[in-house]
């Protein structure tokens, strides 16, 4: 059923998606499309899907159901935990496809697709740089970067060290935050231990500065063999240097049938970019990135007046 491929530092398991699909699709009950060019919709999460309060709208579900009863395959594609994103897709999540952390874990009703992870000495390399660049700020009154180490079965938190002067009870609270976006989540003592026994697929970095006054840039030359990805103001995402959102979508789109003229994508920010590349029509949240704005073929609502959902009445006519 599956095969195990090892390309460069990123150890790639695949798992064949075709034989899913071939009894698979959005609804046994389907019916065809007519006049509607689109039969893939992918969306990221936060800042585009979901509201103000970090949910999923009342208003999606009755949405996404009449896409899948008509035949239109619906994935989204975010930064977030793959265990995060089923739990809040749950009433739908063994008929879609999800696009968890940044494209580097991938899965079709509820059957793992695809994992690329990255090689432990490269995570290790990483982790020992964050810390020494946690020590530089705390020398400076500075506060550190938080760091996610972010496994296929779960995702790792160190807390800081006491000399950093930051208090349990300070450091308890980001780890209930963080929680919001990793359903999966566990404390551990050092989590270059905790990563050697799962397959690592992204370090997420939490900066309570401007992610790319400073950080990004200093990570991403740590190695080559990792892409830093800016999925937030505050937020940056190390990955495997040949994959993103556009990739796992563009595999996607060749397993199902799918061409990306067929596809529309709903987007708000830079580690959405390759989405809109491999997307026929695309739509920027009017809160989205300047950048994302540019590039993408339309603008949407932004997503606290529900701009995706909005959308996808028009698009659909629903």
């Amino acid at each position: 059923m599956g095969v195990i491929a090892f390309t460069g530092s990123a150890r790639k398991s695949t798992v064949t998606i075709k034989p899913m699909l071939e009894n698979a699709s959005p609804s046994s009950n389907s019916t065809p499309q007519s006049q509607n060019p689109y039969r893939l919709v992918v969306t990221d999460m936060d800042g585009t899907l979901l509201n103000e309060d970090k949910e999923v709208p009342d208003s999606f579900w009755p949405v996404v159901d009449q896409l899948l009863e008509r035949g239109v395959y619906f994935a989204p594609a975010s930064g977030r935990q793959y265990a995060t994103l089923a739990h809040q897709f749950s009433p739908i999540a063994n008929r879609i496809p999800i696009i968890a952390e940044n494209g580097n874990y991938v899965a079709y009703s509820g059957e793992t697709v695809s994992v690329t992870s990255i090689d432990h000495g490269v995570v290790k390399q990483l982790v020992h740089e964050i810390r020494r660049f946690n020590e530089s700020r705390v020398e400076q009154e500075r506060t550190p970067l938080s760091v996610i180490v972010c496994g296929a079965a779960s995702a790792y938190v160190e807390f800081f060290p006491p000399h950093f002067g930051i208090t349990e009870s300070v450091q308890r609270s980001q780890f209930e935050e963080a929680s919001k976006y990793y359903l999966k989540l566990k404390k551990v003592d050092d989590v270059i231990v905790a990563a050697a026994e799962d397959d690592i697929v992204k370090v997420a970095i939490f900066d309570p500065y401007d992610v790319e006054d400073e950080t990004a840039a200093h990570l991403r030359a740590v190695s080559d063999e990792l892409r830093a990805v800016v999925s937030g103001a505050h937020w940056l995402d190390l990955i495997d240097a040949s994959t993103n959102k556009g990739t796992a979508l563009a595999a996607l789109q060749e397993a199902l049938g799918v061409s990306p003229a067929e596809t529309v994508c709903f987007v708000d920010y830079l580690n959405d970019l390759e989405l809109i590349d491999y997307s026929g029509r695309s739509f920027a949240m009017e809160n989205g990135h300047p950048e994302i704005k540019r590039r993408a073929t339309d603008i949407a609502p932004s997503n606290a007046e529900e701009g995706v959902i909005t959308t996808l009445r028009e698009l659909f006519n629903l």
